[in-house]
């Protein structure tokens, strides 16, 4: 195993506290919409914290967020999300559950390992490739 792997029981972990994290934050009534590595950060005592809620969106009393703008960053929104971009999307917290799909799918295919996350054409083809097949 190389430095930065972690087996798959600790990833069993943290995507489990990424899960409680994200349900607490939904239950005050949230959406986080960028939930990446990056934004998932492991304390000195071991657990999650989630980081950076700049790009969250308040839930209606619905249980939706509406939202003309698709953020987050492109790999790891959903493709709901991309398909309502420029128009008023009506959201739900599966936008977040995507996003924790997406990220631990990202550890565990070692074909994804070899794809550069922020490389542009890489991102247009996955864009095209979610729309097509979800669409």
């Amino acid at each position: 195993m190389l430095n930065y792997e972690i087996s798959e029981e600790w990833a069993r972990f943290y995507v489990a506290e990424l899960v409680l994290a994200l349900d607490a934050l939904h239950s005050m009534g949230y959406i986080h919409r960028d939930v990446k590595p990056d934004n998932i950060l492991i304390s000195s005592m071991g657990h999650i914290k989630l980081a950076d809620f700049g790009s969250c969106v308040k839930i209606g009393d619905d249980g939706f967020a509406r939202c003309s703008s698709a953020v987050g960053t492109p790999d790891y929104i959903s493709p709901k999300m991309l398909e309502q971009q420029g128009i008023e999307g009506i959201y739900g917290k599966e936008l977040d559950s995507w996003s924790v799909g997406i990220t631990h799918g990202h550890r565990n295919n070692p074909l994804m390992s070899l794809v550069p996350l922020f490389d542009p054409l890489m991102i247009l083809y996955m864009i095209h490739m979610i729309l097509m097949t979800c669409g």
